[in-house]
C-alpha cells in the first residue's frame, strides 16, 4: 500500500465529531492519516505494481490510466476507495461506485462526505474545517 512513502501518519480514534471532522480535513487536504483499517497516503508517483485490493477489473483499468498523476490515496483495508490526480489535462478526484463491506461502506461515506466540502477550485467551502 506505499508504506514506503508514508513519512507521518495521524491515528483518529473512535472519538465521534471530533475524529470524523479530523478525517474530512485530512482527506480535503491531502494528509497522510490512519483511522483503523482507513488511511490516506500521498505519493510522488505511486509504485508499479501497486495492489488494488477488490477494486473491479474496470475501475482498475480507470485507476492505471491515470496512475502516473495520482498523489493520494484513501484506501480501505487494501483498496483504494478514492484517489486523487494532478496532470497536464487537469485535477480531480475519483470515488468509485463499488460496494464492498459494511466497514469498507462507511468509509466510502467519509470520502464523500469530505471531498462534499471542498469548492470546484479545490479550497475548503466549510469553515467548520479549517483549524
Amino acid at each position: 500500500m506505499g508504506t514506503d512513502n508514508v513519512t507521518q501518519l495521524h491515528q483518529y480514534g473512535k472519538d465521534g465529531y471530533q475524529g470524523r471532522r479530523r478525517i474530512y480535513q485530512a482527506i480535503v487536504m491531502g494528509e497522510q492519516f490512519k483511522s483503523g483499517a482507513m488511511t490516506g497516503v500521498t505519493y510522488e508517483h505511486v509504485p508499479l505494481g501497486i495492489r488494488l485490493g477488490r477494486l473491479s477489473d474496470d475501475w482498475n483499468a480507470v485507476f492505471t490510466w491515470k496512475a502516473d498523476d495520482v498523489d493520494y490515496i484513501v484506501w480501505s483495508y487494501g483498496t483504494p476507495i478514492a484517489w486523487h490526480y494532478d496532470g497536464d489535462d487537469g485535477e480531480g478526484w475519483v470515488l468509485p461506485d463499488e460496494s464492498y463491506s459494511h466497514t469498507t461502506t462507511r468509509h466510502q461515506g467519509f470520502a464523500r462526505v469530505a471531498l462534499s466540502l471542498v469548492d470546484p477550485i479545490g479550497s475548503l467551502n466549510d469553515e467548520r474545517l479549517r483549524g
